[in-house]
């Protein structure tokens, strides 16, 4: 297959101007005869009519030619020699991406590393049509909470989800609704329901590490695609919010926070110090909190930003 589709780019690629050079000799072969056969006072009409219609010939020909190209192109997984096919050794050629970034800044962001305690276990026990229900339930209602409290999942590996809240979700700091949304997630479970598999989901548990700084985001999105961009984050934020969640697994808490998320969220949760971790990026000790729940006078505030 990949030496037909090579053939038939290589063909089409020289293609284009084979056909514009046959047109030219063709209109010069035409335009010779008709000066040989055509009295002399109908001459320089019928030259002008063939070369007309030859150009209106070539003029057509060459849009075609360039997409049957460009199909042919993207047929071959690129347009450099090989690429995408295998070679001489059976060795796969390096294909060309058509992912590209559409845009790159940096924010400040609060990066939340999210844990599902108990599923690789259910999915071992389950059926495997059971298990993938179940896991569509659980997916499903870590992005509908997300999307609800103006975050974003970045990435999902395993039992544990990366998800982002950056600008002012709702009309709140970042920090605040993050918090927020680590908290629904952690009282998730027990509205989680899967037809017939009694409870199942009842053995599960949401953990979440928060941590906020500076991260560079980048928008990817297909070349030529129509669908919205995808969002990515670079940031080392990511490997220290991942350090937080397994904090929050071996102090046996919910929901964990630094001191960069505890700085602005103080005064709308309540919050307890349980000490330091070690920090993995910058090797340096840093305070974690334990957030426990909203503190009773933000409660109006958080609602209304809620359903604003």
């Amino acid at each position: 297959m990949f030496s037909g589709v090579l053939s038939a780019h290589r063909i089409v690629k020289f293609l284009l101007p084979a056909v514009m050079a046959v047109a030219v000799l063709s209109a010069l072969g035409v335009a010779s005869l008709v000066a040989e056969f055509t009295p002399p006072d109908r001459l320089v009409s019928v030259v002008w009519l063939v070369t007309i219609v030859v150009l209106v010939l070539i003029v057509a020909a060459v849009p075609l030619l360039y997409a049957l190209a460009r199909h042919a192109t993207k047929l071959g997984g690129g347009e450099g020699e090989g690429e995408g096919r295998p070679g001489e050794d059976g060795m796969l050629r390096p294909q060309r991406s058509s992912l590209r970034v559409r845009e790159a800044r940096r924010e400040h962001a609060v990066v939340v590393a999210i844990g599902i305690e108990g599923l690789p276990r259910l999915m071992e026990v389950l059926p495997p049509e059971a298990a993938a229900e179940a896991f569509n339930v659980v997916l499903q209602a870590i992005d509908n909470t997300v999307r609800a409290h103006g975050g974003v999942i970045e990435r999902f590996l395993d039992r544990d989800a990366l998800l982002v809240f950056r600008g002012e979700p709702f009309g709140l700091p970042p920090e605040l609704a993050a918090a927020r949304a680590a908290l629904a997630l952690a009282a998730l479970v027990p509205e989680l329901t899967v037809p017939g598999q009694n409870g199942n989901l009842r053995g599960l548990r949401f953990l979440a590490g928060l941590t906020a700084g500076s991260v560079m985001v980048a928008e990817l999105r297909e070349t030529g695609a129509k669908e919205p961009a995808r969002l990515t984050v670079f940031s080392e934020l990511t490997t220290q919010a991942r350090g937080v969640l397994n904090a929050a697994r071996n102090r046996g808490v919910n929901v964990l926070a630094t001191t960069y998320v505890e700085a602005r969220a103080r005064n709308a949760f309540r919050m307890t110090a349980v000490g330091a971790i070690n920090e993995m990026v910058a090797h340096q000790r840093v305070e974690v909190f334990v957030i426990e729940g909203a503190l009773a006078a933000a409660e109006p505030a958080l609602m209304r930003s809620r359903t604003s």
